[in-house]
């Protein structure tokens, strides 16, 4: 009965100190600006100041839900990794794929 007792405490104690890390890198940064208001068939989404002074749509991040992403505060400082959506009459948007806010 003791050695089952140590057995799985030393189990538990590796367990514990395992981790994971943070490895991701982000291609781009920039500020998350506030929502596009405008009435217009391409309008929606948030306001995204890449720091190469391009601006995006964005209309979701990952992990993030509806309600979680209407109650962002704006300005909010963003890094993040990016894909293509579409382009809608010159409002380009984007996907982000990965992101940390700092």
């Amino acid at each position: 009965m003791k050695i089952k007792l140590i057995i799985i405490l030393l189990l538990l104690t590796g367990i514990s100190g395992c981790r994971k890390n943070n490895t991701t890198t982000y291609s781009d940064s920039g500020i998350l600006t506030g929502f596009d208001a405008r009435l217009c068939a391409c309008c929606g989404g948030v306001f995204l100041e890449s720091d190469d002074t391009k601006t995006y749509h964005i209309e979701s991040l990952p992990g993030m839900t509806n309600e979680d992403f209407g109650k962002l505060v704006f300005p909010k400082r963003i890094k993040y990794n990016k894909s293509f959506n579409r382009d809608c009459s010159g409002i380009i948007y984007i996907n982000i794929t990965s992101y940390k806010f700092d």
